[in-house]
């Protein structure tokens, strides 16, 4: 169970459905155990939460409150060199 921002999201281990606030959200892929470890799907957590998720082509994940582009990147790094 995950609780932020007044949000509430519980998944179970293997299975394809998470819930947000009670409802009831399909999974690409489920939350598992595997090693000793658990792996949660980040995209969808982080979707629930609000939040944005995108990549750039070297395979660097963004989560924020707004989409994140290459060349929104570029132009940051430009601004501080």
């Amino acid at each position: 169970t995950i609780q932020k921002d007044g949000r509430t999201i519980k998944l179970v281990l293997n299975e394809k459905i998470m819930s947000v606030d009670g409802e009831q959200v399909e999974l690409a892929v489920p939350a598992i155990e595997q090693g000793g470890r658990t792996f949660l799907p980040l995209r969808a957590i982080a979707e629930a939460l609000g939040q944005k998720v995108s990549w750039d082509n070297r395979g660097i994940i963004f989560v924020g409150p707004q989409e994140v582009t290459e060349e929104k990147i570029m132009n940051e790094i430009w601004s501080i060199l």
